[in-house]
């Protein structure tokens, strides 16, 4: 496949080895084979990319440098990261190896990517989730190469924010094992009601996406690099992809005015679509992306064979056309000059562009009857057979008197190959720099990362209230019934409110005004008034559109005039806006923002002081792994499944702008609950049955967490009541209500690991 894209005019590649890749179950070459693989590509100029861009664990990161040390001995170009600890780890310990923010990250702004770029980061590949306007926008306050994803499947969900696979399945998308369940039918429900015509059940299926239409758009936002996703796909779908964009990216370098010819719309559908294309979210619109809007429309097509659809045809059920001939990998042209005397050493010259080489054999002996012509020599020499090189020229100076076995010019020839192969690979080799440890025997024994002992050992004993590592009890509250109700328990220490809890209209997010009230509130209660962060911070020109911007100066305002003790961040812009804003030291970082490594804990911890928060992809025993003092632990709610830009109730016409909720069912019959986030414009798909780590508690209690963490989606006040005593007791018992602990939830990952 990768030989094929080359052909067919690819700049660069990106392609996974045998570890750490967010397609664990393509078809990885091993380290040999990827080595090759850098080799070729380098020699046809051409860039490797290597994916190193899912979630790693703690007791996997020892492993990292040794698996990159032979990919970057033989000259990788960049490597694809998702995991902070991973691009630390990377950047202290290949300090010239260059690193690309994959999408997985969900950048979204120019903070965050201010942000990235002080940590070594030297290219974003952008959430799908951008338009050409926010791009443009980024672009005009960064020098960052910006790469976007151009044609290929579409995700759903923010990129790296699914844990749909891994709850429901077992295998992680983080990890590189997403399970696809999106791609499964569902109904949709509001009020009791199902919503969604029948027949159409894609309901978080998107169609692929297709940009040939945008090209001159894409080059005027500047954008520098469009990504072709096609890891999973056939070597005909690649390269064949490859070739129409490349045709049309060089027409308009030469200046050519942009008419994408019908037959190449045709051919792109033949090749693969699911269930026709769409142009995703560069236009700046969320609608009509799904399958589930384009079933009719094709599968009508398909039966009436139409013209323009009819292609479909040849390509039924979304099966990849492999009909078509792979072009055939170029050979490098050479030229090469051989010298030929009897009894004087064997000389061959061969050039590829500026890089020459010279080597030399054994003298031959002189011919007693039929001398070796120039004509033998130049054909003999001319078999370059498997090799990347063809001679467009062959001279041959003799004195016509050698006798000259054709072995001797075979090996003659092999080694002149090889030679030049390595000369031209030279520029690319690396050495080693020193090793590095990014944690000393010393520090793994302590179990505080470098540099936070101090401040972990003062956090943990400012939030022991009973003076015997009692943690904070805080809670996540989604709604204005959540918080009064919240602030009536002694037992919370702190109260985490969605930006739209504390409004009258939760539609809009809260005034200053009504955060303020909200942060007496919970001074009056003797609680801690935090405020959470969108789940996705957009600061472009789309995100915009309400008249509400979340900047660094808004966050500065809403902390110096209203009280609240700290912020929640869940993403990398809301992270880098608010250490911009110099409130690092009152941030506290959500799951979201992972830490499966004590080099990511290092990472975030350095932007959020006062913590983070456990992922909800680990388990005990790796959770025990890291020093948890300054760390949250979700112990109850519906964990967020997918946070989308889709919404699935207006994509089937009830949008009202209103949040609330809707369900939705699967074969099954489980009903997940989606969470309509009206104010910023996204929804979250949260779990059918709400975790719970009561029974879990005695456990808990040794692990010495900072802090246990309540979500509260659609609970009522009774609901919000109940939790919080049954909990409150547990902590402090370390056991749990018998009726509370017969309910109907799950553990998540607590015990049983995921892929």
């Amino acid at each position: 496949m990768m030989k094929a894209v080359i052909a067919a005019g690819a700049d660069a590649v990106y392609i996974g080895g045998p570890k750490f890749g967010a397609r664990a179950y393509a078809d990885n070459p091993d380290t040999e084979a990827l080595c090759g693989a850098i080799d070729y590509a380098h020699l046809h100029g051409v860039s490797v990319h290597m994916t190193v861009n899912t979630l790693v664990k703690e007791r996997e990161m020892d492993g990292l440098c040794e698996y990159l040390e032979p990919f970057y001995r033989c000259g990788v170009d960049a490597v694809l990261v998702q995991d902070p600890g991973v691009l630390s780890v990377i950047g202290q310990a290949f300090p010239d190896l260059a690193i690309h923010a994959s999408t997985q990250m969900s950048v979204t702004g120019p903070a965050g990517i201010r942000m990235l770029e002080e940590m070594g980061v030297r290219r974003i590949v952008f959430a799908r989730e951008l338009s050409l306007a926010e791009i443009a926008e980024i672009r005009s306050q960064t020098d960052m190469e910006l790469e976007v994803f151009a044609h290929g499947a579409l995700c759903v969900c923010y990129s790296g924010r699914c844990l749909m696979s891994s709850m429901l399945g077992g295998r992680s998308g983080n990890r590189g094992r997403c399970a696809q369940p999106c791609r499964l039918p569902y109904d949709l429900f509001l009020e009791g009601k199902r919503i969604n015509p029948e027949r159409e059940h894609d309901l978080l299926s998107p169609k692929d996406l297709c940009t040939i239409d945008l090209l001159p758009r894409m080059i005027e936002a500047g954008v520098d690099s469009l990504k072709i996703e096609g890891r999973m796909k056939k070597p005909e779908y690649a390269a064949g992809v490859t070739a129409i964009y490349r045709k049309y990216l060089d027409r308009l370098a030469m200046g050519e005015p942009h008419r994408v010819r019908e037959e190449d719309r045709q051919e792109l559908w033949r090749l693969f679509n699911r269930d026709g294309f769409t142009d995703g979210y560069l236009t700046g619109k969320t609608s009509g992306m799904m399958a589930q809007k384009n079933l009719k429309t094709v599968r009508g097509a398909r039966e009436k064979g139409k013209s323009g659809t009819d292609r479909g045809l040849k390509n039924p059920g979304n099966a990849e056309n492999t009909s078509a001939a792979l072009p055939e990998p170029g050979k490098l042209r050479a030229e090469a000059r051989a010298v030929c005397r009897a009894k004087e050493a064997l000389s061959l010259t061969v050039r590829c562009g500026d890089i020459s080489v010279s080597v030399s054999g054994d003298a031959p002996e002189e011919a007693l009857r039929q001398p070796v012509t120039e004509e033998r020599i130049a054909q003999q020499l001319g078999k370059t057979g498997d090799s990347e090189y063809i001679f467009e020229k062959i001279e041959v100076e003799t004195d016509g008197k050698c006798f000259l076995p054709v072995s001797a010019l075979n090996r003659l020839r092999r080694d002149a190959v090889e030679a030049l192969r390595q000369e031209m690979l030279s520029p690319y080799r690396r050495k080693m720099p020193a090793p590095y440890e990014p944690f000393p025997e010393k520090e793994k024994a302590s179990g505080a990362p470098k540099g936070e002992a101090g401040s972990a050992a003062a956090l943990a004993e400012t939030v022991s209230r009973d003076g015997d590592g009692m943690p904070v009890l805080e809670v996540l509250v989604s709604s204005k019934e959540q918080l009064e109700a919240a602030l009536k328990e002694p037992a919370v220490i702190r109260i985490i409110a969605e930006w739209t809890a504390p409004a009258k209209e939760p539609s809009r997010p809260a005034s200053l005004q009504e955060i303020r009230v909200f942060a007496e509130g919970c001074r009056a209660a003797g609680k801690e008034a935090f405020l959470a962060l969108p789940a996705v911070v957009r600061t472009g020109a789309e995100c915009s559109r309400k008249g509400y911007r979340i900047d660094a100066g808004l966050l500065s305002e809403t902390a110096s005039g209203t009280g609240i003790d700290g912020f929640l961040a869940r993403d990398t812009e809301g992270l880098a806006l608010l250490a911009g804003a110099g409130l690092s030291d009152r941030t506290l970082a959500d799951s979201s923002l992972y830490t499966l490594n004590r080099a990511a804990r290092n990472v975030i911890r350095k932007k959020a002081v006062l913590g983070d928060t456990a992922s909800f992809e680990l388990t005990v025993h790796e959770m025990a792994d890291l020093d948890n003092s300054r760390t949250s632990l979700c112990v109850y709610g519906r964990i967020p499944l997918m946070v989308t830009a889709q919404c699935p109730v207006r994509n089937n016409g009830m949008c009202r702008r209103k949040p609330g909720f809707g369900r939705l069912r699967d074969r099954k019959g489980q009903e997940f609950p989606v969470k309509r986030e009206c104010a910023f414009c996204y929804n979250v798909i949260c779990n059918a049955v709400p975790l719970s780590l009561l029974t879990e508690m005695k456990t808990i209690r040794k692990m010495r967490f900072a802090a246990l963490r309540l979500l509260f989606t659609d609970e009522d006040a009774g609901r919000v009541h109940s939790l919080v005593n049954a909990f409150a007791k547990a902590a402090e018992a370390g056991a749990a209500s018998p009726e509370e602990a017969a309910s109907a939830y799950t553990k998540g990952h607590f015990r049983n690991g995921v892929e």
